[in-house]
């Protein structure tokens, strides 16, 4: 079992780096990991597994709440990864799943051994956490918008065309290009 849960967490950690992989990967975790939360956050909370032989009783005892929890925990969790990872790759082409995924695995071993030997600091942390995330998701959010807002104001026309925006230079009244357009009329002089 220990081997199996090994090659998993290799293939987690690797496919999780591609950047193509990582979104096909994070579709269909979306099933995967809220069953997996909800299975051991059940588990965890009593002395013994709970086992179905009644779903009625099973309802009834209320021994389904921590299951649910733990689905929602890891739904949240869940999401707030991928979600996160859509937004990244859609600003920097895929470029950053590499380094968001190497943060994630440092932030997941420093949670755990905090958890192990200062579970008080691990609130301390999520909160930080947490904080850096929003603010980061908030910068990539403000960048695309951005990005968009350029874009949008190109295709209108109402930005002036500049050497950085790729735009041809504009042509004087007689049709010559901007590099044949002196200083001295007023045109728009190429760089080069």
């Amino acid at each position: 079992m220990l081997i199996i849960v090994g090659v998993l967490a290799v293939v987690e950690i690797v496919a999780d780096k591609v950047p193509v992989v990582d979104s096909i990967n994070d579709a269909i975790q979306t099933v995967i990991r809220p069953t997996a939360g909800g299975i051991v956050f059940g588990a965890g909370t009593s002395a013994h597994t709970a086992t179905v032989t009644d779903p009625a009783e099973f309802f009834t005892s209320n021994a389904w709440i921590p299951v649910a929890i733990g689905i929602a925990i890891a739904l949240v969790t869940h999401l707030t990864k991928s979600t996160t990872r859509a937004a990244a790759t859609a600003v920097a082409a895929g470029t950053a799943s590499p380094a968001l995924s190497t943060g994630e695995d440092a932030v997941s071993i420093g949670l755990s051994v905090a958890a192990i030997f200062a579970p008080v600091l691990v609130i301390v942390l999520l909160l930080v956490g947490g904080l850096l995330m929003w603010s980061v998701v908030r910068s990539l959010h403000r960048r695309r918008r951005a990005m968009q807002d350029r874009r949008a104001e190109r295709r209108a026309g109402g930005g002036a065309a500049s050497p950085s925006d790729g735009a041809e230079p504009p042509a004087d009244s007689a049709g010559a290009p901007a590099s044949a357009v002196s200083e001295g009329d007023g045109g728009w002089v190429s760089p080069r």
